[in-house]
């Protein structure tokens, strides 16, 4: 049942960014969220205006790469403590059946709500720092290819620190941490 959820949030979210339908994808997320990227980029996005900027940028992305299909489908899901949803995904942008960009894997964490299942936070696999952005960058196919999970193990981890019970690959490798 939660591949279900997630698929089905994905999929509607996906319509209304092609469809640039603003208010309906502002009814899908809670504000503030929490957005990050492989790459670094980490914002806390409070009110509406900042997250229309981000919107608006990548609806204007979609349109001048000639974007004509948004596919993202969920690999896995894990139920946290709290009862968020964690929804491992990969992302497909296509221009007709041609790759915009290489397949990227993302992560969204959904919280129920009276009204339905909100994302409360999102952990990108593009490797873009800044907010918003124009272009989607992802790493060279041989890091992905490693990193196919974004850098670590699925499921969450209900320790971790950041986005509300944040999962674990975006901890860094105990190697790393010992290094600092």
């Amino acid at each position: 049942m939660s591949k279900e959820i997630v698929q089905s949030w994905l999929d509607s979210v996906g319509d209304l960014l092609m469809q640039n339908d603003f208010e309906a994808y502002l009814d899908n997320l809670h504000l503030p969220i929490g957005i990050k990227t492989r790459g670094g980029g980490d914002w806390l996005i409070g009110d509406e205006d900042m997250l229309r900027d981000g919107f608006d940028a990548w609806v204007s992305m979609m349109h001048d790469q000639r974007a004509t299909h948004l596919i993202r489908r969920v690999c896995d899901t894990e139920t946290v403590a709290n009862g968020d949803l964690w929804g491992l995904y990969t992302t497909n942008i296509l221009k007709n059946a041609k790759p915009v960009v290489e397949p990227f894997q993302s992560a969204v964490c959904l919280r129920r709500f009276e009204n339905g299942w909100k994302a409360v936070g999102l952990i990108s696999g593009l490797i873009n720092t800044q907010w918003p952005f124009a272009l989607p960058r992802v790493a060279p196919a041989q890091d992905s290819a490693a990193d196919a999970t974004l850098g670590a193990p699925w499921p969450p981890s209900e320790s971790a620190t950041g986005l509300p019970q944040e999962p674990a690959f975006l901890q860094p490798p105990a190697a790393e941490t010992d290094r600092k």
